[in-house]
């Protein structure tokens, strides 16, 4: 049977959703830091230019060509200094996203599945709220790297396990 929450329930249940994300999220930064561009790429200014490509690699940068010239000059391409340690960075970025991912994905699964068996209402459908948006902010997290087929099954057991619950709690 479905119980009607009054106004303070539902503002108790929102609260606790909201606080139990920012928990979650604050103590995985606090405890995983994520990787910063700036210990990856110094952002130190070359104050000359490079205009050919043994000058940029001898700097450790990469040229990139350009069908047209580069500002005023007749320079067809740049030097990208920081090609390199982007790259570098971005990998460790990408590890980083899929970390969060796997670690936010099962924790709101579980506190998801915890709010189930909790007889408190308001507290039941707030947990249940904080670990929906735990799940989400982890899929959001490393959905761009996620492939359709991993999307798609991902999205089809986080349905399967939501309407579960929905009959399980809601009979």
């Amino acid at each position: 049977m479905i119980q009607k929450l009054s106004w303070k329930e539902v503002l108790l249940s929102l609260a606790i959703a909201i606080v139990l994300m920012f928990f979650i999220f604050y103590g995985i930064s606090t405890f995983y830091h994520a990787p910063k561009y700036e210990d990856y790429c110094k952002m130190e200014q070359y104050s000359g230019e490079i205009n050919s490509t043994s000058e940029c690699t001898s700097l450790g940068g990469e040229w990139r060509e350009s069908p047209k010239p580069v500002g005023d000059s007749s320079v067809r391409g740049y030097c990208d200094l920081y090609s390199k340690c982007s790259e570098e960075f971005n990998d460790k970025y990408t590890k980083y996203r899929r970390n969060i991912f796997t670690i936010t994905l099962p924790l709101g699964t579980i506190i998801l599945i915890a709010g189930i068996f909790v007889s408190a209402s308001s507290v039941s459908a707030g947990l249940m709220g904080g670990g929906i948006l735990t799940m989400l902010y982890g899929l959001l997290q490393y959905w761009d790297e996620l492939g359709d087929i991993l999307r798609f099954v991902i999205l089809g057991i986080i349905l399967c396990a939501l309407i579960w619950i929905g009959i399980k709690k809601l009979k």
